[in-house]
């Protein structure tokens, strides 16, 4: 295995950080790293694809409509999702130091 991220990686890391930066809104943000997982899922380990999954399980329990969170234990409201996202994007930069 590289040592050297995939585009995919560099990807992923783009999308986050325009979510972050305030360029894309929670909803496309959510659509946009759904898509991206189920098309280029292909990742160079376990520990980062376990980050990436995390991310998609996360962006599947957001609601963004308050009227239909119910309080279940799987749904999220903005700010919760951009908290985990805060923390998977640092994870990631982690395992590959950037």
């Amino acid at each position: 295995m590289s040592s050297e991220p995939p585009d995919n990686v560099d990807e992923y890391l783009a999308l986050i950080d325009r979510y972050l930066s305030g360029g894309l809104a929670a909803k496309p943000f959510t659509s946009a790293l759904m898509r991206m997982v189920k098309t280029r899922f292909l990742m160079p380990n376990q520990p980062v694809a376990d980050v990436i999954n995390t991310m998609f399980l996360d962006c599947d329990e957001y609601e963004d409509d308050p009227r239909l969170r119910t309080g279940g234990p799987y749904e999220i409201d903005g700010p919760e999702l951009h908290c985990r996202i805060v923390a998977a994007r640092q994870k990631l930069r982690e395992l590959w130091g950037h």
